[in-house]
């Protein structure tokens, strides 16, 4: 038999865990995970609750649901919005590392390609990362969502304020994108699970959220 859960249930909050597009970019699919509910999901996803409960009309009692049952997860402008930005970076994978560099045509830097990006999507960001590092809000690490700036200090000797000296773009699942010449100009690659590297670990700044 199948275990119901609650909506005053149990106090632990699962990681998010998409199986699939539902429709036409209008819906994810989610998995209930042990812990879920509506509220918490909606709370997590920056999506109000009477959306996620009209997003799921076949749920009889949206005060219990299933542990493993799917339902669709509206997707915010916000999100939209990052999915976009992702698919512009993703597309620029493999463009050479130039230093100053802020278009496919020259290379890209890490700041160059961030801003580059964001402004292809609307956004304008300014040119370095340091400063870059000032706009937006603060994200603590355990609330990243996809397309949040992240931000690392001493990648080289520099004397700005605030140390930051790199940027990349958070891809979801502890996974970013960047421009770097830490591999032999490589240029823009995707880093997975940048937490299990000493080395980002040991540079990490913090994150900003521009996407709003």
């Amino acid at each position: 038999m199948k275990k119901r859960l609650v909506l005053a249930g149990s106090a632990l909050v699962s990681m998010l865990a998409f199986s699939g597009v539902a429709s036409a970019g209008t819906y994810a699919t989610y998995t209930v995970q042990s812990g879920d509910t509506m509220y918490k999901i909606a709370l997590r996803e920056g999506v109000s609750l009477a959306a996620l409960e009209a997003a799921n009309p076949q749920i009889a009692d949206y005060n219990n649901i299933w542990v493993g049952e799917q339902i669709n997860l509206p997707i915010s402008p916000q999100e939209q919005k990052a999915d976009a930005i992702l698919a512009t970076a993703q597309s620029l994978i493999g463009v050479p590392y130039q230093w100053g560099g802020d278009s496919p045509a020259t290379g890209f830097d890490c700041s160059g390609f961030v801003q580059y990006v964001f402004g292809q999507n609307g956004i304008s960001l300014p040119r370095e990362s340091h400063d870059q590092a000032t706009v937006g809000t603060f994200v603590p690490a355990n609330q990243l969502r996809k397309g949040d700036l992240l931000f690392f200090t001493g990648t080289y000797p520099s004397n700005w304020p605030n140390g930051v000296t790199h940027v990349a773009i958070y891809l979801g699942n502890g996974d970013m994108i960047e421009s770097s010449s830490a591999r032999g100009g490589v240029g823009v690659i995707v880093v997975k699970n940048f937490w299990a590297s000493p080395y980002y670990n040991a540079h990490y700044w913090g994150a900003r959220r521009v996407i709003q």
